[in-house]
């Protein structure tokens, strides 16, 4: 019972740690660095929607909201992979540390 409270509490921290810091790096890149959409978006954006079969959704308004869903959902997912990667590291330092003492 105590290691599925530790592991879910785990998952918990991790999965608020993956939330918080992609939603900071997503805002991080609307207002710090691109402050308007860059062409290369609003382009890509287009011919998505066109080819995709959602030609009614080309509205500047819906293109920039897509825009920045999408967005969102990529600083998720890099901020997933870097956190996960670390989490994997240290929790491996810490099962060395520990084996190498006697402790584990």
């Amino acid at each position: 019972m105590k290691r599925k409270v530790l592991v879910a509490a785990h998952v918990v921290a991790l999965a608020l740690v993956i939330f918080i810091g992609g939603v900071c790096l997503a805002r991080y890149l609307a207002y710090g660095i691109f402050y308007e959409m860059p062409i290369w978006m609003y382009d890509s954006m287009r011919f998505v929607l066109d080819h995709t079969g959602n030609a009614d959704l080309r509205d500047p308004d819906d293109i920039s909201i897509l825009s920045m869903l999408f967005s969102l959902v990529a600083c998720w997912i890099i901020i997933a992979i870097v956190v996960i990667t670390l989490y994997r590291i240290a929790m491996r330092f810490v099962r060395r540390t520990l084996n190498s003492s006697g402790q584990g």
